[in-house]
């Protein structure tokens, strides 16, 4: 619970500092049509962007609508040789609903979010 409110709380402060990510430009930018858990924190189904934060390549940040930002991951980073048409996230059905595990940008990098 600790963990929980500890992260809430860096997240509100990047939100309400208006603190930007190290990249202009987003990883992926999706629409998600349904409701969907981060790293334990359950976000609504809605527009999302994908950046890094800070000069981490594993440390990527999920922005809502209005560019706050929802949830700061340390993900696990690897880059692929084929290039995709489009960026995507994939999620799993978990007992919790859907969660999310890969993002991946058009270039082919791709990032996945530990399981907890």
């Amino acid at each position: 619970m600790t963990k929980m409110i500890s992260r809430l709380a860096l997240v509100g402060a990047c939100s309400m500092l208006g603190l930007g990510t190290a990249s202009a430009l987003p990883l992926a930018d999706v629409r998600v049509p349904f409701a969907f858990t981060v790293d334990g924190v359950q976000l609504p189904a809605g527009r999302y962007e994908v950046e890094r934060f800070g000069d981490d390549a594993s440390t990527i940040a999920i922005l809502n609508a209005h560019r706050q930002v929802e949830a700061i991951l340390l993900t696990s980073h690897a880059s692929q040789a084929t290039p995709s048409d489009m960026a995507s996230l994939t999620f799993v059905k978990g007992k919790h609903g859907y969660e999310l595990k890969t993002v991946r940008d058009d270039d082919g990098e791709r990032w996945t979010v530990p399981s907890h």
